[in-house]
This record gives C-alpha cells, sequence and structure tokens, in this order.
C-alpha cells in the first residue's frame, strides 16, 4: 500500500477520485476500518470496483470481498463488475479476475472476488447449505430480529485472513448489529459504502469517514438533479372518505388504550377532504399563555399531592384504630364492667361463642348449596 501508484483521474468524477485517494490513504495509515458516504447516484459501486481493481493490480491484494444484504444487490454488483473497464486497460475486470457471486457454501479456490449476502456468509462458517429465499429480504427488515448476535465459531476452510479487503455494500443498514460477530470474524479491512449513514454507521467505522459527498453537493455539482415535489389528486384526498353500514372498524377506549372490532350501524361519511384539513386553522395558546397554563397545571398538581398526602395519612390512622378496637375487644377492654352490665341485659345480645358457631354454621349452608 505505500507504493501504491497515483490514481489517474481519467473517467472519474471529483468525488470518486477524492474518495478513492482518501481511501488509499486510510489504508496507508493502517487505519482498519473506512466509509465512503456518498449520495445515491453518484457512483458508489463504481468508485468500490475501481478502488478493488487497483487493489487487487497493485497492493497484492489475493482476494477481496464485496458484502450485500440481499440476492438482488448482489445480481446488480456482479453485472456493474462484468461491465467495468479500467482507464489503464482495455480488458473487462473479469477478464483480469476471477470473479464468482456465490450461489452455495462452495468457495472456489481461484476466486479473486466474491459477492455473497451477508446471509450465505454467515451459513458457510458454519458449514451449512442456505435456502435462497432467505436471501430475498435484507436482515434489518425483517419483522423478528434475534436478540443476541449471532454465534460464529472458527472455520478451518475459511480461516480469519481468507479476505483481504472486504466491502460492504449499504452499510447503513443494521447489518452490521446483530450480525457484527461474522464482520469481526475475518482478519481484513472494511470498507463501508452508504449514502445515508447514521451514528451507529459512524461508531462501527471508528469515525474515519473518507468521503462525504452529500446529495446538496451532488446537485450542485450537476452529477445528480434536483427534485420537485407533485401534489396529485385522488378520489379521497378530493371528496373525503366513508364507511359502509356493517362494516367492522378498529376502535380504542380512550382511557385503557385497548383496541376492540365494532360494528357500525349506519353509513358514515367523512366529507372533509385532504385539502381542507390541511388548510384547517387550529388555534393555540401563545407562549406566555403557555407558560401561565403549565404554572397552573403545576399548582394544581401540588394540590392534588398534598390532598393525596391528607388521604394517605388518613387511611393509615383509621386502620391504626382499627387494630386497636379489634386488640381490646378481644382482650375483653373495650367496655367497663357497667357498659358489659348493660349490654347483656339487652334482648338481642349473645355470648360470642354462640355468635360465631352461628357465623360458622351459616357458611356451611352455603357451601352445600353450592
Amino acid at each position: 500500500m505505500q507504493h501504491i501508484p497515483a490514481l489517474h483521474p481519467l473517467g472519474l468524477r471529483e468525488c470518486q477520485t477524492i474518495a478513492i485517494n482518501n481511501l488509499e490513504q486510510s489504508f496507508r495509515d493502517a487505519r482498519p476500518r473506512a466509509l465512503v458516504q456518498m449520495a445515491t447516484g453518484s457512483g458508489k459501486t463504481f468508485t468500490a470496483i475501481t478502488s478493488i481493481y487497483r487493489l487487487l493490480k497493485h497492493a497484492d491484494a489475493k482476494r477481496v470481498l464485496f458484502l450485500v444484504d440481499t440476492r438482488n444487490l448482489g445480481e446488480q454488483a456482479e453485472q456493474e463488475f462484468r461491465a467495468y473497464t479500467p482507464n489503464d486497460d482495455n480488458r473487462k475486470f473479469t477478464e483480469l479476475y476471477n470473479v464468482q457471486r456465490l450461489q452455495s457454501s462452495s468457495i472456489a479456490s481461484n476466486s479473486q472476488l466474491c459477492i455473497t449476502t451477508i446471509q450465505r456468509l454467515y451459513s458457510i462458517l458454519k458449514g451449512e447449505e442456505l435456502d435462497p429465499s432467505l436471501e430475498e429480504e435484507n436482515p434489518a427488515e425483517k419483522s423478528w430480529q434475534p436478540k443476541e448476535p449471532v454465534p460464529v465459531a472458527y472455520n478451518p476452510k475459511v480461516p480469519h485472513e481468507f479476505f483481504d479487503f472486504i466491502v460492504i455494500d449499504e452499510c447503513h443498514r443494521s447489518i452490521y448489529n446483530l450480525w457484527q460477530q461474522v464482520l469481526d470474524y475475518f482478519d481484513a479491512f472494511l470498507i463501508g459504502l452508504t449514502a445515508t449513514p447514521d451514528k451507529r454507521t459512524f461508531g462501527f467505522f471508528n469515525e474515519n469517514i473518507v468521503s462525504e459527498y452529500s446529495h446538496e453537493r451532488a446537485v450542485a455539482d450537476g452529477v445528480n438533479v434536483g427534485y420537485s415535489v407533485y401534489l396529485i389528486e385522488t378520489e379521497i384526498t378530493k371528496n373525503g372518505a366513508g364507511l359502509k353500514a356493517r362494516e367492522f372498524v378498529d376502535k380504542r377506549e380512550k382511557l385503557t388504550r385497548r383496541k376492540r372490532w365494532e360494528l357500525i350501524s349506519g353509513n358514515f361519511n367523512c366529507r372533509q377532504s385532504i385539502r381542507d384539513i390541511v388548510q384547517l386553522k387550529v388555534p393555540y395558546c401563545s407562549p406566555q399563555e403557555q407558560s401561565q397554563i403549565v404554572q397552573e397545571i403545576e399548582t394544581r398538581r401540588s394540590v392534588c399531592d398534598n390532598i393525596e398526602s391528607t388521604i394517605r395519612e388518613s387511611l393509615e390512622k383509621a386502620e391504626a384504630l382499627r387494630q386497636s378496637i379489634l386488640k381490646k375487644a378481644f382482650e375483653g377492654k373495650l367496655l367497663s364492667e357497667d357498659e358489659l352490665q348493660i349490654t347483656r341485659s339487652a334482648p338481642d345480645w349473645e355470648p360470642a361463642e354462640k355468635l360465631l358457631e352461628r357465623i360458622r354454621a351459616e357458611k356451611r349452608t352455603a357451601r352445600n348449596k353450592h
């Protein structure tokens, strides 16, 4: 890498030349991960192919992996490699180097460029065949995701040093999240390609961004064209929508937020069009009034907190009083002797033993009825 010849810019855009030169400087600095951020349509894949060509020709790279997350992207990448002609040779890339798009667990020993999905790469490391249908959808868009990173064990047929460089297409997707073990398995330089990176992308590539080429810059340079928003009218946006009688609708309870299906009895029509709703003026308070409302709510909340505290203390006192009354009653200290005499002389008085026996009899009768 220290003696790789200078890049000839013939056939390259300025943004592509800058990206390749910065990428090669990153390699010379021995930085294991690099991120190429280029707007869609500005030639990310062409940039990657040019870089791979130079690595194979000038940097003594033995094998490079071009990693995608769907089979469709892999097929597109294969076509672009087949169509690529370098600016210093009249032969096609596939005439100069052996290109293999992996469709099984077998990797040809003479392959110099491999194209595959990360799903298939994982299955190869496990020594298993992969159902091709699993390559149709990228892992980041699956409705179910494993909670833990997928385990990867050492495979002597595919050692850690099997690839010298790995180019990760569309790396802004979360293939490096749960699937990071697959990438970490290899002792190789990692090159990410994306148009829309996020914080996780920057973190994974150690914030080593060798190219930042936004859509706005691409439009200003004439690489891409701008866009205009065109609104179209539909029957619903123009005249509104409705529900016919005897249709089931999904209703949500305001308090519990629970959803339930309900059969509507009559027709329901909403004649408000989208345009009317968008143009509907919604009154709102000034910032000063909003501040006053917040202060008033906080004051009322403080009052409510005080009331709640008072109620809680009263309940605790009532519970303590109840326990004290029961304790005195069982100890025979609830009433004085004179009060006891008056109670015993009452016509409906009965000893506690009889009262308890009557309660037990009533419970037995109730159980027998059931």
